[in-house]
């Protein structure tokens, strides 16, 4: 038979007490007289002695709860007596829990059969919003328990567990260098006075020369790393373009540093060719294949994606037609590549079909003015155009 474990009056004025820890667990062995828990009051702190002699089936309180003076804090099995009724206590409780215990430990349904049910796994049901109609018990003659309560509020839990981490599995944390490159992009468009001037330049002359440099050099240079090596040289006449900016100053920089925007597992890098003016176009080629490789692999340096003095985004390979990079602060300027495709093109009044890809130039007004970005593009788009002429020179 279950016996009731109650919260002692230890004063006068004591009406209630918290249960500082158990000296016992659920399924301990307990001796009549033996400290089963200690209480705390406002004015002492006791232990209190089992009443009975058996096996501590449910601690109604947790360490750390509070009880009223004769509340149930835990439930008892007495020796050799099954776990089938709560005994009642001949004692009357104070007024204040009077009604708690005179609740029987059932409910009627529409059809007023008796569910049997444990105060504790009551008590939980309630406080966890169950149904306990729908449960079968597993305690004697079919008397739910808390066990099982504690088994339907796990499975909630495992539930609501696996409902919140298919709600977050699409959640990306900002992390490692996707955080480094999302603060700075923040930096670079805060109140900062950028614009864009955009240009559509012919394809041909780039598209021969890299056939010839293949067939010469045996060797297959990417439109990129033309690009690259021309910048180089168109921007060594226009130095406010290979400079750093700030609110008070600019400064021009000595060695030209392309970089180059590329997009890896790791998010996206910028390695640098420095001192490009001064390579080759072999070389420039060379050192790009390189650095794509370790940027790849993670094993690339960070002097290697530091000192570059202006950027190209170069998205032709995706097919892109025209887009606007952000400047790679505190450079002047960026340079945004689409694709070379096939279009309708006027040549003395007749329509043809030509290779066009656009360029769109981001510049910092701070340091350079519309003209002034205007100006390069021109200057990138002959020399684009024409890159023989580059090479010869």
């Amino acid at each position: 038979m279950l016996k009731e474990i109650l919260m002692p009056k230890l004063g006068l004025t004591m009406t209630e007490g918290m249960i500082t820890g158990w000296l016992k667990r659920e399924g301990d062995k307990v001796e009549k007289g033996e400290p089963l828990f200690e209480v705390m009051t406002e004015k002492i702190n006791i232990e209190i002695e089992s009443p009975y002699s058996g096996v501590l089936k449910e601690i109604a309180i947790p360490e750390g709860g509070s009880a009223k003076v004769s509340e149930v804090v835990a439930y008892m099995e007495a020796e050799g007596e099954e776990d089938v009724e709560i005994e009642k206590k001949e004692s009357i409780p104070p007024i204040d829990t009077q009604k708690e215990m005179r609740k029987e430990h059932s409910i009627n349904t529409p059809k007023e059969e008796r569910i049997k049910i444990s105060p504790l796994a009551r008590r939980l049901a309630q406080e966890n919003d169950i149904d306990i109609t729908t449960i079968k018990g597993t305690g004697p003659e079919g008397r739910i328990i808390k066990d099982d309560i504690i088994k339907i509020i796990s499975e909630k839990e495992r539930r609501r567990a696996l409902e919140k981490k298919d709600k977050e599995r699409n959640i990306i944390p900002i992390t490692g260098i996707r955080k480094v490159i999302a603060q700075r992009m923040k930096e670079s468009v805060r109140q900062k006075p950028y614009y864009s001037e955009s240009m559509k330049v012919r394809g041909e002359g780039l598209i021969k020369l890299r056939e010839t440099v293949l067939k010469v050099n045996k060797v297959k240079v990417s439109y990129n790393n033309l690009i690259i090596y021309i910048v180089s040289r168109v921007i060594r006449n226009f130095p406010m373009f290979n400079a750093f900016v700030d609110d008070e100053n600019i400064y021009l920089k000595d060695d030209i540093n392309i970089g180059f925007a590329l997009a890896t597992q790791k998010g996206l890098m910028v390695p640098v060719v420095k001192n490009a003016d001064q390579k080759s176009l072999t070389e420039i080629d060379k050192e790009v294949k390189t650095l794509i490789k370790k940027a790849q692999d993670g094993t690339i340096t960070v002097g290697e994606l530091e000192g570059g003095t202006f950027t190209i985004s170069n998205l032709g390979m995706y097919g892109i037609d025209h887009f606007e990079a952000i400047i790679n602060p505190p450079q002047v300027a960026i340079l945004a590549v689409s694709a070379i495709k096939k279009e309708p093109v006027i040549e003395k009044d007749s329509i043809g079909i030509g290779y066009l890809f656009s360029i769109s130039l981001t510049s910092d007004h701070r340091a350079v003015d519309g003209a002034e970005s205007a100006k390069f593009l021109i200057a990138l788009k002959n020399a684009l155009e024409n890159p023989y002429e580059i090479l010869l020179t």
